[in-house]
């Protein structure tokens, strides 16, 4: 849950308009996009199910997401990811058996994914638009950050 709070804290001041289409828009897949004070775009794009026997995840609910930044044409954008393999000890948690209280051992395993890592990303350019094709998991979320 924290790590969810900070990507929101990562969106900007002035929010901007979002238009989904797809498999799953505005259901399943949303987003919320944003400009920052320095003039770069943040947008949140999540992916998550109200059946709460697949809130721990589903393969068959991971969606193929493609953000058309209108107005930019940059070639470069940084994403943070935050999903089962990423900034998620639960997952590792379980993998270790871990059942009350971690060991020394385990804790410095779990400190290693207790994190958030960005990544710079090729940005494809489409007259004056930037898009970014990217895999989402269920449950997952990544910020984009261009600009």
């Amino acid at each position: 849950r924290y790590h969810a709070l900070w990507l929101l804290a990562q969106l900007g001041d002035v929010e901007l308009p979002v238009t989904a289409s797809g498999d799953g828009a505005d259901g399943l897949v949303q987003a919320w996009a944003t400009r920052r004070g320095d003039g770069k775009l943040a947008v949140l794009v999540w992916c998550s199910t109200l059946d709460q026997t697949k809130r721990d995840g589903d393969p068959a609910l991971a969606r193929r997401i493609r953000l058309r930044l209108t107005g930019t044409s940059s070639k470069a954008a940084t994403i943070t990811r935050l999903d089962r393999e990423h900034g998620d000890i639960t997952t590792l948690a379980a993998q270790l058996g871990i059942d009350e209280w971690p060991s020394v051992d385990q804790w410095d395993k779990l400190r290693t994914v207790d994190q958030l890592t960005p990544e710079q990303t090729d940005v494809n350019t489409d007259g004056d638009s930037s898009v970014i094709d990217l895999v989402l998991p269920q449950p997952g979320a990544v910020l984009i950050e261009v600009g």
